[in-house]
């Protein structure tokens, strides 16, 4: 079956097909109204080093592993900690979203945040709560190698979160393309089960053999590869359907 002929299949039996696209519709209308969009909020937070210190004009070495080690590499393990499991369960804990998405700048050595939330303050507050992650998680990870309290690698805001939180419509937009696609997958497969369920009752009725899916075949036979449509017997054979 063609393209074309589906089509007008779908159309000659629009009694069937008309009430189910119409019940989609409907549907799409419903979710369109219920379902509420996400909220989106980015920031970013840059790991800035310590100041170098002097004495006697000659430059002292910091006992901080961490500054040796670089900002990248301490970006990176702080990255991990928001990521791991413990503190997403906090964070769901704490009714914070936990869809966010966390880009290392290498250059800059530091952290871009990208949160989706059900609301604007729930999508507000968790970019505030992964900044302050970030700065706990920094210091614990210092600590935890005794760096003096003037060596300390610090987390500074560069982009801020916004005041108010972009509504997004992605998944909104998916669960309508969904129901409206399903509506016209079981409109085209009722509208095909009738086609085939009338071609068979009207080949029971007029007594001819019917096949898979409904088809009728001419002459009472199939045709085999090389004959004409209706199967002719051979020459000194009885005629299809005289056998006792």
């Amino acid at each position: 079956m063609d393209l074309w002929t589906a089509i007008f299949t779908v159309f000659r039996r629009w009694y069937v097909s008309l009430p189910i696209l119409f019940a989609a519709l409907v549907a799409c209308l419903m979710l369109n109204g219920s379902i509420k969009p996400d909220y989106e909020a980015t920031t970013s937070v840059v790991f800035i080093p310590p100041t170098t210190k002097y004495v006697d004009g000659q430059e002292q070495p910091f006992s901080n592993p961490w500054v040796q080690a670089g900002t990248r590499s301490l970006s990176a393990v702080v990255s991990k900690r928001i990521q791991s499991v413990s503190t997403v369960r906090d964070f769901d804990e704490s009714e914070l979203s936990t869809d966010y998405e966390l880009i290392m700048d290498e250059d800059a050595g530091g952290i871009d945040f990208t949160v989706i939330g059900k609301s604007s303050d729930q999508t507000l507050q968790t970019a505030d709560a992964l900044i302050s992650e970030a700065s706990q998680q920094a210091q614990a990870v210092q600590a935890a190698q005794r760096a003096p309290a003037d060596e300390l690698i610090t987390v500074s805001v560069i982009d801020p979160p916004p005041a108010e939180a972009t509504p997004v419509s992605g998944s909104k937009t998916r669960v309508l393309a969904t129901v409206a696609l399903l509506g016209l997958v079981a409109a085209a497969s009722a509208a095909f089960m009738v086609e085939s369920l009338i071609a068979r009752r009207r080949a029971i009725r007029e007594g001819v053999p019917v096949g898979p899916g409904g088809q009728a075949y001419a002459g009472g036979y199939p045709a085999p590869a090389g004959y004409g449509p209706v199967y002719q017997a051979p020459v000194g054979y009885p005629p299809p359907g005289s056998y006792p």
